[in-house]
């Protein structure tokens, strides 16, 4: 497990200093100077709009594989994290993938957002890379997805329609982006497994 707790000086602090070597993490408590070891894994973001197809492709990736660990980002939702571009949302789940990535498999996560929320979060100094993919879906196909979930989810509404077309053309402009309209689910899953093992 990876804690903020320094083993040599019990200060909870999540400033440190990090540096890699041979596979590892070596984090340095700025209070005492102390260093100690963990696991230094990349961490994989799916990212894209709602109906862009991102939990359909982790249950699937969940099922099908075990080379890495695949989390829905919706998981840990809670109403608390709106505002102030819910980084405090980001830094949950990087802090959690990180201490999930200790036994040893890369975590990837599908979630909403855009790569400076992961880029640019204190959290990342932990992760030798994080390697970000865009999922987006051609703007008819997925108005017509969003309208056709059941009416709870209030996906249907204008203002929702609206908001998820705009952030699915800001993640067709990613470099990588894969576009799902009219693709076959298995066929999806196995270019994000390509996209991984490029880069483990």
């Amino acid at each position: 497990m990876f804690t903020a707790i320094c083993p040599h000086c019990g200060l909870y602090q999540t400033e440190k200093q990090v540096r890699f070597a041979g596979g590892q993490g070596i984090a340095r408590c700025m209070a005492c100077g102390g260093e100690y070891a963990y696991r230094a894994l990349p961490l994989f973001i799916v990212l894209g709009a709602s109906g862009t197809g991102k939990t359909t492709l982790a249950l699937r990736l969940q099922r099908e594989q075990d080379r890495i660990i695949v989390l829905d980002g919706d998981l840990l939702w809670r109403q608390e994290f709106l505002g102030e571009g819910n980084a405090a949302f980001f830094s949950v789940w990087m802090n959690m993938a990180l201490n999930i990535s200790q036994c040893g498999k890369p975590v990837l996560l599908t979630m909403g957002g855009m790569p400076d929320d992961f880029l640019n979060n204190p959290q990342a100094r932990f992760f030798p890379a994080i390697h970000v993919l865009g999922l987006c879906a051609q703007e008819e196909d997925l108005a017509a997805r969003l309208r056709a979930r059941p009416s709870w989810r209030n996906s249907a509404s204008e203002e929702f329609l609206e908001s998820m077309l705009r952030y699915n053309a800001a993640v067709r402009q990613l470099d990588p982006a894969l576009d799902t309209s009219g693709r076959d689910e298995r066929a999806c899953a196995q270019e994000i497994m390509d996209f991984v093992q490029q880069r483990v």
